[in-house]
């Protein structure tokens, strides 16, 4: 992906637990917010009134910041920070034991993670591979009470579609921080069609060089995005048919192959973006020209969004509401604007920034837009209120890239049909779990 995302927090679930200051192990690390560290024999062990977060090692920095501000507003409070390892087989231990820690009621209370897009997180160990699921689970705590009576955390000032895929009947089990999709980016002078590129209809009719590169070049690793929303957790059940799924394959197969041709030809501006500050930046510097600028049409007729960095609260968490100041936190103004808060001459949590996503309120993308043309922020906007389907990253993500792979790296229809059938049955596999 060219450009790297603006700003993001999540909060994830899974457990551990941990309790006294900062504990260093062979499974992981439990720190505090002033980075010591204690040695407990490799345990972790429990101190009624602490607040345990847990995170992964791509958010431990600024989760640390984030804990330090939380600690500061709250002065007689402590809390201290779970961080998954990068280490495979460590993070492996250490997610065993913290699924046994929840399944027994207890585990951290407060949930800050990364979905695994598959393009960019090679083998991030992840507590859920598959958050949408987990929150038909029992492992969430309803949010919807507790959202009542947030500080900071205003629906009316978050991406609406962003904010509900986090919800199910039961109510709101997760708090989306960020989100991402792929867009599309050429000056306008560059390309021999004028016309929108709104569905994916459109896009399968367009013949022109630069768009059909930019799109052959990078379907292997976005065709998850392109049916929207493939399973329904809540009837459980995929949306595709073994049918439609080989169609939709074979027709993405088709468009590639008539693109690489052009593949490989110099562009004046990066062709693919993450939404994000990288292209934000290069419109920025573009300014003088003009821009079609457009997401991946999914077959629905708008835009797949993916969620990215997510927030929840462990169900079995003893202080919810404490749990929830923390998460409230994240989405006050001065975190997510940048400009921390203020203590006499001193500001704190001014540095907090994320690593994969683009933040779920609306002021962070009115700002990047105003940095660029009128134009351009006004595709961009446009191109964001096409988004109509919104699904976590998770691990079905890298089957359904690699099904495409195999369909288009064969013409044999058995094969293909054979291929289609083994990513159903993995998809009905998970559900059933």
């Amino acid at each position: 992906m060219n450009g790297k995302p603006v700003l993001a927090l999540a909060l994830v679930s899974m457990l551990l637990l941990c309790e006294g200051c900062q504990i260093q192990s062979t499974e992981g690390e439990v720190l505090s917010s002033t980075g010591e560290q204690v040695s407990n024999n490799g345990k972790v062990t429990h101190e009624d009134g602490i607040l345990k977060i847990c995170t992964d090692s791509g958010c431990k920095d600024s989760a640390r910041q984030l804990v330090d501000v939380w600690e500061r507003l709250n002065h007689n409070s402590r809390a201290e920070l779970i961080v998954i390892p990068q280490d495979t087989s460590a993070a492996e231990t250490m997610i065993s034991e913290m699924r046994t820690e929840t399944l027994s009621g207890k585990g951290p209370d407060v949930f800050l993670l990364q979905c695994a897009n598959p393009n960019t997180a090679d083998d991030l160990p992840l507590l859920f591979s598959n958050p949408e699921k987990m929150m038909y689970s029992d492992v969430f705590l309803p949010l919807d009470s507790l959202m009542e009576k947030a500080e900071y955390l205003k629906t009316e000032n978050l991406n609406p579609k962003i904010l509900e895929a986090g919800k199910t009947q039961e109510g709101r089990m997760i708090l989306p921080v960020c989100y991402d999709y792929y867009v599309y980016a050429f000056p306008e002078n560059e390309l021999t069609i004028k016309e929108k590129i709104s569905s994916w209809k459109d896009l399968m009719d367009c013949n022109d060089p630069k768009v059909m590169s930019a799109v052959s070049s990078r379907i292997f690793s976005q065709f998850y995005d392109i049916p929207g929303k493939y399973v329904d957790y809540d009837n459980e059940e995929p949306v595709l048919t073994e049918k439609e799924l080989l169609q939709l394959a074979e027709e993405a197969a088709d468009y590639q192959e008539k693109g690489w041709k052009f593949v490989g030809e110099e562009e004046t501006l990066p062709n693919v973006y993450s939404l994000g500050d990288g292209m934000f930046s290069d419109l920025e510097k573009d300014a003088k020209n003009a821009h079609v600028i457009f997401g991946l049409a999914n077959t629905e007729g708008g835009i797949t969004a993916n969620i990215t960095l997510y927030a929840a609260i462990n169900r079995n968490t003893q202080q919810p509401e404490k749990a929830f100041s923390f998460l409230d936190l994240l989405f006050s103004d001065e975190i997510t604007s940048g400009k921390g808060f203020s203590d006499g001459d001193a500001v704190f949590g001014n540095l907090i920034t994320f690593p994969e996503g683009f933040s779920i309120c609306n002021h962070v993308l009115e700002k990047a837009c105003s940095r660029i043309s009128e134009e351009d922020a006004k595709a961009v906007k446009e191109m964001n209120e096409r988004i109509n389907a919104v699904r976590f990253h998770c691990d079905l993500d890298k089957e359904m890239n690699d099904l495409f792979r195999k369909v288009s790296g064969t013409d044999d229809e058995r094969e293909r049909e054979n291929e289609v059938n083994q990513v159903y049955d993995k998809i009905w596999m998970i559900l059933s779990e």
